[in-house]
């Protein structure tokens, strides 16, 4: 083959488009809810409206919650009052720093104990509760 025809080819292949990329394709990680429930309760966690877990009492748990994000999470007591809620969006589900840990949560201290729930695997720290925390009667179903 003349080189002159080589190089005519050469340069004819090096203009035609380039394929296109086919676009990144991005999973989001698993997260799930985690329950830490000191309290003399039995309680039921709630996403987005639909029941996904019951947590008895002076006990913890991961719930389950396979509803897409995002999520609006409440956790009540058997007649139905709701403790705590939160909200977890997709951007809680990844994190560009993994030395940085922010977690949704939702917390409150009642005179029978402390209930928190949260997503994520790290567990939400905080201050001890007041003594005494809560008001009487605050632990009713």
């Amino acid at each position: 083959m003349p080189l002159a025809a080589l190089l005519t080819g050469l340069a004819l292949g090096a203009c035609s488009p380039a394929p296109s990329p086919s676009p990144p394709t991005t999973s989001l990680p698993s997260i799930g809810l985690s329950v830490s429930n000191d309290t003399p309760l039995t309680v039921t966690v709630v996403v987005n409206g639909t029941p996904v877990g019951t947590v008895g009492p002076q006990a913890g748990s991961q719930v389950p919650a396979s509803a897409p994000l995002p999520w609006s999470v409440a956790v009540t007591t058997a007649s139905g009052r709701v403790l705590t809620t939160m909200q977890v969006s997709v951007s809680d589900a990844t994190q560009s720093d993994p030395n940085v840990h922010t977690i949704p949560m939702g917390r409150i201290d009642l005179s029978c104990g402390r209930l928190t729930v949260w997503a994520g695997d790290y567990p939400p720290s905080g201050p001890i509760p007041p003594s005494p925390a809560g008001h009487p009667g605050d632990c009713a179903p």
